[in-house]
């Protein structure tokens, strides 16, 4: 095998054991399962989630790999782009701060699916797993400058995709390297959605069709085509790799962020500052204005006042701390956005909402999102600054909340996922055929 980026990658996705894995970081990997499913559950009712499942009626028909919260089975590839699509859409997924992404919505669901058909146990999905997230967040880590043009995950996730599911097929060296370069050369290239600013579809960070793309570059391999083997070491998309594909002793899963909003990470901080804020107010105070700084990023996303769907409220700190001031941090779980609009209160507040950038802060990002908010009010003016979000790494959401969230979704979205199974999913007491089944429980609405 050459010294390429990629053989090196690929070399040590093969030779990843299960005795290499630390217990912390298998538990890690259980955190960001129960966290993708909660999430899942959420996006059951969005319409994006029963087009796709339509179309992967119609593409992808046959097979035994279940789309979750109901009885409908479909290749591995079509559940898992099913399945992908309900996780990522109300962007309340896991994420990287230095992928500035979200691993957890493409590769859990693929290796679910793919473990589903091949009765894999759960100690062989929590190493796949593992795998995606080493191999997906290293690529994008590695991104050059100029290849930030767009941030979206789907140009990476793919490859962290195309990982999972070679390390469950159990791929040699080879077939791993082919399988991770078909995957950077198929992923979605997704600059129409920076362009867009999220706005007016429904594709968002392209992450099902990343899901689709990782799949049919494992497949692809195992067949015998091959990629470039120079993919990775392109300095027009990637920096000088140096040390960086080995990773030794350290696993980029055991960082992953976790969300208490549906909305943009960028946001968090403004947020969490905001209602900090407003508790510290006597109550008879009145919010006059608000006064945001941050970094580039957060300061130039769409940041409609009143957004004009979903998505779009997805990406606007305005209206985000505006329902966190008006209503707290519960009507930020999953936003019912017809509710907030006709809330007079909310956009009249958003309105007054004040966004910039801040030298100091935006050199923090990628590694950190942070934000100063000053809030003004008849009783005076007060100020807050947010390095690290609840839920980063260095401001972790410990592990009951992470549970109260994926409970408070399902039941939220009549869906079957009682907090004992969580809890002993959580503790690696779950046997898969289990879980497969409790996935596949039947949600009322559909």
């Amino acid at each position: 095998m050459s010294n390429e980026v990629s053989a090196r990658l690929a070399s040590r996705l093969v030779t990843l054991d299960a005795a290499d894995v630390p217990a912390s970081t298998l538990h890690a990997a259980r955190r960001c399962l129960i966290d993708a499913v909660g999430c899942a559950a959420a996006g059951q009712a969005h319409p994006a989630t029963s087009m796709a499942l339509r179309w992967a009626e119609l593409t992808f028909p046959a097979g035994s790999s279940g789309v979750w919260f109901s009885e409908r089975c479909l290749s591995p590839v079509g559940a898992a782009y099913v399945n992908a699509t309900a996780t990522s859409i109300l962007d309340l997924d896991d994420g990287h701060r230095v992928a500035a992404g979200h691993p957890g919505a493409a590769i859990i669901p693929a290796v679910l699916a793919e473990a589903q058909q091949r009765n894999s146990s759960l100690q062989e999905m929590l190493l796949a797993i593992v795998a995606g997230y080493e191999v997906g967040v290293a690529c994008a880590s590695m991104r050059s400058a100029a290849a930030q043009a767009t941030v979206a995950t789907g140009r990476w996730s793919a490859i962290g995709v195309a990982a999972a599911v070679a390390k469950l097929r159990g791929f040699d060296a080879t077939r791993t390297q082919h399988a991770l370069t078909i995957a950077e050369s198929h992923a979605p290239n997704l600059l129409a959605a920076d362009h867009s600013g999220f706005r007016g579809g429904d594709l968002k960070e392209g992450i099902p069709w990343s899901v689709i793309a990782g799949f049919s570059a494992a497949g692809l391999a195992e067949v015998g085509m091959r990629g470039y083997d120079s993919s990775f070491s392109n300095p027009g998309m990637y920096r000088d790799w140096g040390d960086a594909s080995s990773n030794p002793g350290r696993f980029f899963i055991d960082t992953t962020y976790f969300k208490r909003y549906a909305c943009c990470r960028w946001m968090h901080s403004a947020v969490d500052a905001a209602i900090d804020l407003i508790r510290e107010l006597p109550h008879d105070a009145v919010v006059r204005g608000i006064s945001i700084e941050t970094f580039t990023r957060a300061a130039t996303l769409p940041n409609q006042p009143c957004p004009v769907d979903l998505i779009s409220a997805q990406f606007s700190v305005p209206f985000a701390v505006a329902v966190g001031v008006m209503l707290g941090a519960d009507a930020l779980l999953q936003l019912d956005l017809d509710a907030l609009i006709a809330d007079p209160r909310i956009v009249e507040l958003a309105e007054k909402v004040h966004v910039k950038v801040d030298d100091q802060l935006d050199a923090m990002y990628p590694l950190k999102v942070p934000a100063r908010v000053h809030l003004d009010s008849t009783r005076g003016v007060v100020s807050k600054l947010v390095i690290s979000p609840v839920g980063d790494f260095d401001n972790p959401l410990p592990d009951q909340s992470l549970l109260e969230k994926a409970t408070r979704l399902s039941e939220r979205n009549e869906v079957r996922l009682p907090a004992h199974f969580l809890e002993a999913l959580l503790a690696g007491n779950c046997p898969s055929q289990e879980l497969f089944e409790a996935l596949n429980s039947v949600v009322e609405s559909r």
